[in-house]
């Protein structure tokens, strides 16, 4: 018997067309998620921010209702790669904070994963130092330093609700099967 001879072009197998279709875009299923993270990350920021502006505000007014200038860091860092680090930080939390704020981030529960191990661990060694420098390392120069171990603590919340949107965010997303 013979094969019957197809005419005009052959539709290629279902696998190839498979193969050809763009990956579907990956956002965030549900907002809930990305407006409570986004606005525990604003808050988080502007404390931050208050923290940047008053130090120098400190130095530049000699306001008696803001600590000292050296209150505010404990010298660990010079004040200009500690300005550095602190612009810095500040458009990396902007950004960050717009894009789960406005649903853009795409939530990666392995990122989430590591960084609420990385904002853990942060945040545990800053509660120490605040323990041990009001405590049995009081006088220390890194240790009795409250002011910028607070606002480390600052940092760390940061991160970890930052690590939590990825990891509950992601988690759901997977569950929904996106």
């Amino acid at each position: 018997m013979r094969t019957p001879i197809a005419r005009g072009p052959a539709a290629p197998p279902a696998s190839l067309a498979a193969a050809r279709q763009p990956p579907p875009a990956r956002t965030v299923t549900s907002s809930k998620p990305a407006l409570a993270h986004g606005r525990w990350l604003w808050v988080l920021l502007g404390a931050f921010v208050v923290r940047v502006v008053a130090q120098p505000a400190a130095w530049l007014t000699g306001w008696r209702v803001l600590p000292s200038f050296e209150a505010w860091h404990s010298g660990a860092l010079s004040y200009a790669w500690l300005v550095t680090a602190q612009v810095t930080l500040v458009a990396w939390m902007t950004r960050t904070a717009s894009r789960v704020t406005s649903g853009a981030e795409v939530p990666a529960p392995r990122l989430g994963g590591l960084l609420l191990a990385v904002a853990g661990l942060y945040a545990a060694a800053m509660c120490v130092r605040l323990v041990a420098g009001v405590t049995w390392l009081r006088g220390h120069w890194w240790f009795d330093a409250p002011l910028p171990t607070v606002f480390h603590l600052v940092l760390a919340a940061y991160l970890g609700v930052y690590a939590h949107y990825h990891a509950l965010a992601g988690a759901r997303g997977a569950r929904e099967g996106g």
